[in-house]
């Protein structure tokens, strides 16, 4: 064997082919390749597997419908439903003020269609009067405080009995009830809420909560309620009144 010959067989190559490094670094360059490509796969995945998991997650706990996306491994921010924070405000105030007469006249509620406060008349308005008494500033403040941190939509309804109104200043019970709403409505703008976010609406005595035949029972229908619909619903409702018109 030449000199020469021998030179290249020690050197690990093929006499006729490439240096036996380059097969290696061959081979590995193919590993690394192969292993940044299941990298991204895994990724992907996960990525989708979490957003499955979250809905799932969304429904078995009644969490609210809105149009919220689904957070993200990636995302910082934790999306709190509302009517966690109205309960959470409503209950702190009850145990803040201690008063019994606005436990009783204060309620929460929430439904399919959204979260809903209601506050009877007694602490908000004299009979037959539209102008917000005193005594409801403090929980009005805790609901603009709360109102304050979102940006959700806001349904102010005014309700009354059905004992008819005719007065210098309203000539009928939906004039009462649209002068209410108004009322709060002004009162949470004046605290720097967007105007845009309200919705003022009269009932009149057309949706009590118990029957016009007792004392108690009208005075419970005489009320306004703070509603904040869900998200979702807002936006079939748009569509519904869009496709009528």
């Amino acid at each position: 064997m030449s000199r020469q010959r021998r030179k290249k067989k020690d050197s690990g190559g093929d006499e006729n082919g490439a240096p036996g490094w380059m097969t290696t670094y061959g081979d590995l360059m193919s590993l690394l390749l192969a292993f940044f490509i299941l990298i991204v796969s895994f990724s992907s995945v996960q990525e989708s597997e979490f957003k499955k998991a979250m809905g799932s997650l969304q429904r078995a706990l009644g969490l609210l419908k809105s149009n919220v996306a689904l957070m993200s491994p990636t995302q910082s921010t934790v999306y709190v439903p509302p009517r966690a924070k109205v309960r959470e405000v409503v209950e702190r105030m009850l145990r803040t003020m201690n008063m019994p007469e606005i436990e009783d006249n204060i309620s929460f509620e929430s439904s399919d269609e959204g979260v809903r406060v209601r506050i009877s008349n007694p602490l908000l308005f004299d009979i037959g009067k539209a102008n917000l008494k005193p005594e409801i500033f403090p929980v009005l403040d805790e609901l603009a405080a709360l109102l304050d941190t979102s940006n959700f939509q806001i349904i102010i309804e005014g309700h009354t009995d059905n004992i008819p109104i005719n007065n210098e200043q309203f000539r009928s019970n939906w004039e009462l009830s649209a002068a209410r709403s108004v009322a709060v409505v002004e009162y949470f703008v004046d605290l720097g809420l967007d105007p845009k976010r309200f919705t003022s609406v009269a009932y009149g005595e057309y949706r009590p909560l118990e029957p016009n035949i007792t004392s108690e029972g009208r005075a419970k229908n005489r009320r306004v309620e703070v509603f904040i619909p869900y998200a979702d619903k807002l936006a079939s409702q748009s569509l519904a009144e869009r496709s009528e018109g």
